[in-house]
């Protein structure tokens, strides 16, 4: 979801698989939009996603209630915090990053990594006020949370709290993989999302 150029592959497999209409976007700054990342802010790349949605629920035969959103890292914060804008049947999410809510109008580039890193870790077992795990409460439908068993940038407390949050989760490990998943996970990731897609 932050830039289609990596997620097309995955996007056609699915589209040939099981039928299902995809959408894969650029956000501001990345792959072929305009902007600076310098600037831009979680709440403007989430304005890029609910345009997105908007698009694609708007086309011939889409119906908004078996709606499915996918994102990896930022992308799957992104996805979530979309479920709080619009209805979401289910989520997929691959190694979710999540941020506090303060950083959400601030631009990227300029997050202090230090402190967000000291709040994801505190994340689990006392799930703090956020956001984004009060939109996956608020999430009917499955979500299933992707882990890299040897994620060097996603905490275990991430994933922890976004599965324990969910009324109905799914959680899947990569044994191996890394946070770039490479060769062989990444056709385990594609035939988890085939899957996933089939029972939306």
């Amino acid at each position: 979801m932050v830039s289609k150029s990596n997620r097309v592959g995955y996007a056609e497999a699915v589209a040939s698989e099981t039928g299902a209409t995809c959408l894969t976007i650029d956000l501001a700054g990345h792959g072929e939009s305009a902007g600076s990342l310098d600037e831009l802010s979680a709440h403007d790349h989430l304005v890029d996603v609910v345009h997105a949605y908007d698009f694609l629920s708007s086309r011939p035969g889409v119906r908004t209630k078996r709606i499915g959103v996918v994102g990896a890292s930022y992308g799957g914060y992104l996805a979530v915090m979309l479920s709080r804008e619009r209805p979401v049947g289910s989520l997929l999410l691959r190694a979710p990053a999540i941020y506090e809510d303060e950083l959400l109008d601030k631009p990227r580039a300029k997050m202090d990594e230090d402190r967000n890193n000291t709040f994801r870790r505190r994340l689990f077992p006392i799930l703090p006020h956020n956001r984004a795990l009060e939109a996956i409460r608020n999430i009917k439908g499955n979500v299933t949370v992707v882990q890299s068993e040897k994620d060097e940038s996603i905490l275990p407390s991430v994933i922890a709290a976004y599965v324990i949050s969910a009324q109905d989760s799914t959680h899947k490990l990569i044994l191996g993989a890394q946070h770039s998943l490479q060769g062989h996970e990444r056709a385990e990731f594609k035939a988890l999302l085939i899957d996933w897609a089939a029972k939306l």
